[in-house]
């Protein structure tokens, strides 16, 4: 089956778009959150059309999702791999920011809980390089504010610590089900009684 470019492709040449397409015949091992060749790969193409890329990697390195957005932001479909909604959906996306900054947004931090990303992060790229890193998990759950964030950054791309960030994805998923399972036992059971009676006296049940 053919695996399609998603998001705003108008008016970016065949050529570059058949390179944004290859994207998704990289793959991460499942030890790294990214590989450098994927890194290197999609902060060239970002440069060369101006707009962020984003790529949705499974849990075993496989690419699930290539979008382009525009230079302010990705489009990000709707994506679940793993069908129980108490847990992450089984799926990280990682995207560039065409204008250096790697630092992550206040949208990509509202994606990250609204979809139970298990990770969402961010790399800057100028002159087609790629500068740092940001990468973002849901956190514990917090009564007031929802799901707080641990957040690294900045990271050098060339250095990063997959074995803490492969780690803490695993440990945000336990966090999840861990919250979603308390905030079920708290909730209070409630039942309704019902009872029949008949004119005259006893209801004969």
């Amino acid at each position: 089956m053919k695996q399609t470019v998603n998001g705003n492709i108008t008016g970016i040449r065949e050529s570059v778009l058949q390179q944004i397409e290859a994207l998704y015949e990289f793959a991460a091992g499942q030890d790294q959150l990214i590989g450098q060749d994927l890194i290197e790969q999609m902060a060239l193409l970002t440069a060369a059309i101006n707009r962020e890329i984003s790529v949705y990697i499974r849990r075993n390195g496989s690419i699930a999702d290539v979008s382009v957005g525009n230079s302010a932001n990705v489009s990000l479909p709707e994506m679940r791999v793993v069908r129980n909604e108490t847990r992450l959906c089984g799926v990280r996306c990682i995207h560039t920011h065409p204008k250096g900054g790697a630092r992550l947004s206040d949208v990509d931090i509202g994606t990250l809980k609204s979809m139970k990303l298990d990770c969402m992060a961010s790399i800057g790229v100028q002159e087609g390089r790629a500068t740092a890193m940001y990468a973002a998990f849901i956190g514990e759950w917090n009564e007031q504010t929802g799901y707080d964030v641990c957040m690294y950054g900045p990271l050098r791309v060339d250095r990063l610590p997959h074995a803490a960030l492969i780690r803490e994805l695993y440990a945000a998923d336990e966090r999840l089900r861990s919250s979603t399972h308390e905030v079920a036992e708290a909730r209070p059971e409630r039942a309704i009684l019902v009872g029949l009676e008949r004119q005259g006296g006893d209801s004969g049940l």
